[in-house]
């Protein structure tokens, strides 16, 4: 269950930064991928925040962005704020409950494909703070298959915790949340309860496959 975070923490002592790709995301989101790691080398185009006006969003202007431009796509949100280079959305930010707890979290931040809004964050985060100061914390988690968090720290976050792997499901070459694959749901479908959940998925054939874990961050 460790394999790709002890081969991502291997990098990380020698000097490396590991990025691990999944099958499904350069199948199905290939350029989303390529405009990642063409931001990571600072191949992308450049357009600096003070260029840019900064707006609330609709959901549904925040959802179909972060479907283009996100890897993980887009989730629900309370507050959602954009910028705009001559009347172009080019960077979107949400906020919300957390999932985990009773605070708030910054759920999404991405830039338009191909382009990297320089200092773009650190706007979208200022306007919400700004508009919002009865959210005292803001948490927020870095996926290790693709970040070190450097991003959270320029803002001013603060590392707390590193959360252990998790894991997803292959089914029909496709990945599967975990949460949709829980044993009391496989039971009602007429799973052997006397089974485990991991027992149940094996003899569907659907095997696991698991990520690097997160880094929680806190503001």
């Amino acid at each position: 269950s460790k394999y790709h975070l002890e081969k991502t923490e291997a990098c990380e002592a020698a000097g490396y930064r590991l990025i691990h790709i999944f099958e499904d995301e350069w199948r199905d989101k290939r350029p989303i991928v390529e405009s990642r790691l063409r931001g990571i080398l600072s191949m992308n185009d450049r357009i600096y925040a003070r260029e840019t006006e900064c707006r609330e969003v609709s959901y549904e202007e925040s959802r179909e962005f972060l479907e283009e431009n996100h890897i993980q796509g887009s989730c629900m949100s309370k507050w959602r704020y954009g910028l705009f280079y001559h009347d172009q959305l080019v960077a979107v930010m949400t906020f919300g409950k957390s999932r985990f707890d009773d605070g708030f979290e910054l759920l999404r931040f991405c830039n338009k494909l191909n382009t990297n809004v320089v200092g773009g964050a650190g706007k979208l985060l200022a306007r919400f703070r700004a508009d919002h100061p009865e959210v005292e914390k803001l948490v927020s988690y870095a996926d290790r298959r693709w970040s070190a968090g450097d991003l959270y720290e320029k803002l001013g976050f603060k590392l707390v915790q590193k959360t252990d792997p998790s894991y997803f499901y292959i089914v029909n070459h496709e990945r599967k949340s975990r949460l949709q694959f829980q044993k009391h749901k496989l039971v009602a479908e007429g799973a052997d309860p006397s089974l485990s959940e991991h027992e149940i998925m094996r003899q569907k054939k659907c095997p696991r496959i698991y990520d690097c874990g997160t880094l929680k961050y806190e503001l």
